[in-house]
């Protein structure tokens, strides 16, 4: 798999992968994690997991990247790397290692896959997950109200009832089951670190929609 640091790439094996992440009490991976800031501020506060951040824009990642390699006293870690990738080809490399998955304010083909419940997207969380996961997702629910953004226009509304009733069903096809949904106001907003939730945070009527699922496999790695 393709791994940034700065603007440089290098490629990175399964093996390497399993090195750098042994000995952690959980593996993290962000997908679309867009400039990589909340992958960075969860790898600070939780030394004890390791953290991948994925996105498919290389330049969104070349900040927070670079960063990680830095010596620790000039805000250096070591149990995080940025993956160059989409959620529609995410790296073999990855294959089973997620403990938890977070996809927020996804943009784009991503958002329109997680709306729709589109199944490449869905089977390949499942496919990077652990034994059993957490898949945690936050929608800016803003976008539905007017003025609705071209880009969404086309898109169901991402009501609780549409949850329920169209995108759990979709999920739980692919074997991802919906245990929570709820709509996240300001102050909730304003705890989450990422770029998109501090300026969400201080917009007009913001409202964010919070998905919570569970992946559950068998020993064989096959779905409950």
């Amino acid at each position: 798999m393709k791994v940034i640091k700065g603007k440089k790439t290098f490629e990175m094996g399964r093996s390497e992968l399993e090195e750098l992440v042994e000995g952690f009490a959980e593996i993290v991976v962000d997908i679309g994690t867009g400039d990589g800031k909340f992958v960075y501020k969860l790898a600070q506060a939780h030394p004890e997991w390791f953290c991948i951040g994925i996105d498919s824009t290389q330049a969104n990642l070349e900040e927070y990247s670079a960063k990680i390699y830095k010596k620790p006293s000039r805000g250096g870690l070591s149990n995080a790397i940025y993956v160059i990738a989409s959620a529609e080809d995410l790296p073999q490399e990855l294959i089973g290692l997620a403990d938890q998955i977070y996809v927020n304010f996804p943009w784009g083909s991503l958002l329109e896959r997680v709306v729709r419940g589109g199944q490449t997207v869905l089977s390949n969380l499942v496919r990077i997950s652990a034994a059993t996961a957490i898949v945690e997702m936050l929608i800016n629910y803003s976008l539905f109200t007017d003025p609705v953004p071209v880009e969404v226009r086309e898109l169901p509304e991402l009501t609780l009832d549409y949850i329920d009733h169209k995108l759990a069903p979709a999920y739980a096809k692919a074997g991802i089951i919906v245990v929570q949904r709820e709509i996240l106001g300001k102050d909730e907003l304003k705890e989450i670190p990422t770029t998109w939730s501090k300026k969400l945070a201080y917009g007009r009527e913001p409202r964010t929609l919070h998905i919570r699922m569970e992946i559950k496999k068998t020993d064989g790695g096959d779905l409950l």
